[in-house]
């Protein structure tokens, strides 16, 4: 269940002459007059050059990461399937912005140059990998670790190092193997804003899943990951800015002048300098004061350009470029470089492939990563076809806790984009299409049998063409063709990608699907076993929010606390306990599970009802509704300050392409590390002492 692996042949990595720019390097690090070198690969000079040179220098590290399209929608970044990856030796100037009172630095690099050491191609899920020779590796390392402050000052923030940020940690390259964060709480509020809401909720998801010996890998991957899709633009001094009294030539000759003053070096050395064309934020310094511009010559780096075919022109186009310090570099293996492709770039939701075996009969084999076809008996089913449930992912607990295990069958509605895997190669089938009945939810009486139309997918290869969108007649009769392997399309055999939110065919319930095939003339073959698939695209509703207060224990006197207001809460000078019951109700579909927390001030109020009105996981099929009432104390002792609550709520609706544990588990999950379908309203108010 992997991409298509990829049959360019490159030259093996000790076999590649030198760059000049190596040659140079490697004559700084060993003493060796670089015209030596010319001309000669890292296995010629091991050989030529044995016990004169360090052989660690004739090693290579090797550095893995993945190109990916940021999705505006989802939150996802989605994989670039073949594109071609440029390693680019670089040596750069910069200028140095560092604002005070900020945590971060911008630069403005100007006067850099630029050697190709490395090619490859990415596969069907963005991924590439390259070697880089040991002692290209060691001076760039060398540059930094002699100069005070380098290692740090050329690292990008990520998710992790923001989250630490935002709890008044010191601004370290440092990343947390791990997080807690807690929606209605300062700190989610915090990072929503900065990182987004769909991060946020991301983190907040794994974190409440975690369990002692889980796994966390799902959690390290988004930590790891950089926090800001975009560079962001530094904050320039007004004087600087471009004025419309100006011409850009003109500006720029000014800038440059300005900052040549104030720097007291020399004007010329700036050529090339735009401030217009910057790369950040990096982490900044605290160890040593650092002025707010300060000027860094000829620093060495590798750097990335990227370039796929994006249209019919057959020509490359860039979409990933001047990437400086996207690698944490080491001398062990890098495996985590993120590129960020521009919006031009073409991307895929649907990485993955499963290996379906076919037959001489027409067939659906997969949804995603998870099979159509169940084992024989007694191990447990995938699917039950007629009531187009999953009976594996997200189990009820019979006991409604959040924490004991799930007891099959499950009844794990679908939600999202499906990706259909099937068999089209049937002796004289030309067409293929997929019809469907649709049951409505309440409803018994299915529709008629209707096709899908209109719908179309990516599908892309290595050769010319390298992308091509299937597409259907107006029966929804589309080629089977397309899907032969001597084709070499990927994913392939997808016979629908059925974007379940947005297509036509959007409305939640219960589809039976049908595989057909037909001849040239669309006369019909063959038809497969039909397989039932309900959609819930549908979020949990909280029906009922609803809180009080009261000095008093048994909530004599209670008073309304309006959740859509701005509540202040006085205890006295002398501070007094805060007793507050909340009361909710939850009704979904598909309920999967309920939780109230309570952030703020000490963590937030503390629970002093039983646990079980704050948490529930469905009991049932029939178990889609919870109601409850929650007592919290919020102690004397307790500092003021502002307290507040969060309903979670989810479904228990998945999508089987892989973005969760499913595969791993072989789709025995409970709780899964991801989420998909849910709600999560919240409120605030504040307590003093007056």
């Amino acid at each position: 269940m992997t991409a298509k692996k990829q049959t360019v042949t490159q030259p093996a990595p000790d076999k590649v002459p030198l760059t000049a720019s190596q040659a140079t390097m490697l004559a700084a690090l060993t003493g060796i007059d670089a015209s030596k070198f010319k001309g000669l690969s890292v296995a010629e000079i091991s050989s030529e050059f044995r016990w004169q040179i360090d052989p660690n220098f004739f090693l290579f590290v090797r550095v893995c990461g993945q190109v990916v399209q940021p999705n505006p929608a989802t939150g996802a970044q989605d994989p670039v399937p073949y594109a071609t990856v440029y390693a680019e030796e670089t040596t750069c100037n910069l200028l140095g912005r560092f604002p005070v009172g900020l945590p971060w630095g911008w630069f403005f690099p100007f006067g850099c140059e630029t050697e190709v050491v490395a090619q490859t191609t990415t596969d069907g899920c963005g991924n590439f990998c390259f070697w880089v020779p040991r002692f290209e590796i060691e001076w760039i390392l060398r540059f930094r670790l002699e100069r005070i402050c380098y290692l740090q000052l050329f690292t990008k923030p990520t998710v992790g190092s923001i989250l630490s940020y935002l709890q008044g940690n010191p601004v370290t390259s440092g990343t947390a193997s791990t997080a807690t964060l807690k929606p209605g709480t300062a700190l989610y509020t915090k990072a929503e804003q900065l990182l987004g809401t769909q991060v946020a909720r991301q983190l907040a998801a794994q974190g409440a899943n975690r369990a002692f010996g889980s796994a966390n890998t799902g959690q390290q991957s988004l930590l790891a990951r950089p926090a800001f899709p975009k560079p962001l633009p530094p904050p320039l001094p007004r004087e600087l800015r471009k004025s419309s009294k100006l011409s850009s030539e003109k500006h720029r000759s000014a800038v440059k002048s300005t900052l040549a003053n104030n720097l007291g070096i020399d004007v010329n050395q700036f050529e090339g300098l735009d401030l217009n064309r910057y790369c950040g934020p990096f982490l900044r310094c605290f160890d040593i004061f650092i002025p707010e511009w300060i000027p860094i010559f000829e620093v060495p780096d590798i750097s990335f350009r990227v370039t796929q075919e994006v249209n019919a022109s057959g020509v490359p186009v860039v979409i990933y470029s001047g990437g400086l310090f996207d690698v944490p570099w080491n001398l062990e293996g890098v495996c985590n470089v993120t590129l960020l492709a521009s919006p031009i770039a073409i991307s895929t939701a649907n990485c993955n492939a499963p290996d379906v075996p076919c037959g001489n009969v027409p067939s659906l084999e997969y949804v995603g990563l998870m099979p159509l076809v169940n084992p024989p008996l007694p191990t447990a089913p995938y699917i039950d076809p007629v009531a187009g449930y999953a009976t594996r992912p997200n189990p009820p607990h019979p006991g409604g806790t959040l924490t004991e295990a799930g007891v099959p069958p499950s009844t794990a509605p679908y939600t999202r984009t499906l990706e259909l895997y099937g068999c089209t190669q049937v002796d004289g089938a030309v067409y293929y299409r997929l019809q469907f009945t649709f049951t409505a939810p309440g409803s018994t009486t299915p529709s008629a049998l209707t096709p899908f139309t209109g719908i179309t997918w990516p599908l892309n290869r290595t050769t010319a063409p390298y992308e091509m969108w299937t597409s259907a007649d107006p029966d929804g009769w589309y080629p089977t063709s397309v899907l032969a392997p001597a084709e070499d399309w990927f994913p392939n055999p997808v016979v629908l990608e059925w974007d379940t939110i947005n297509s036509a065919f959007n409305a939640d319930g219960l589809y039976t699907i049908q595989l057909e095939v037909a001849d040239g003339s669309k006369n019909l073959l063959a038809t497969s076993a039909p397989v039932g698939f309900v959609i819930d695209n549908s979020a949990p509703q909280v029906t009922t929010l609803e809180a009080s207060w009261s000095f008093n224990s048994d909530m004599s006197g209670a008073q309304t606390l309006p959740i859509n207001d701005c509540v202040v809460i006085d205890r006295g000078a002398v501070p007094q306990n805060v007793y507050i019951q909340l009361t909710y109700s939850v009704t979904a579909s598909h309920l999967r599970s309920v939780q109230v927390s309570s952030g703020g001030c000490a963590g937030g109020a503390t629970l002093t009802s039983a646990l079980s009105t704050v948490q529930h996981w469905y009991e049932d099929s029939s178990d889609n509704t919870v109601s409850n009432v929650a007592t919290y104390t919020i102690l004397a002792s307790q500092p003021p300050g502002v307290y507040g609550f969060d309903v979670y709520a989810d479904t228990r609706a998945f999508n089987p392409a892989g973005g969760d544990a499913g595969p791993l588990d072989d789709w025995n999950y409970s709780p899964p590390d991801y989420y998909y379908n849910w709600t999560d309203p919240s409120f605030a108010f504040a307590i003093v002492n007056a």
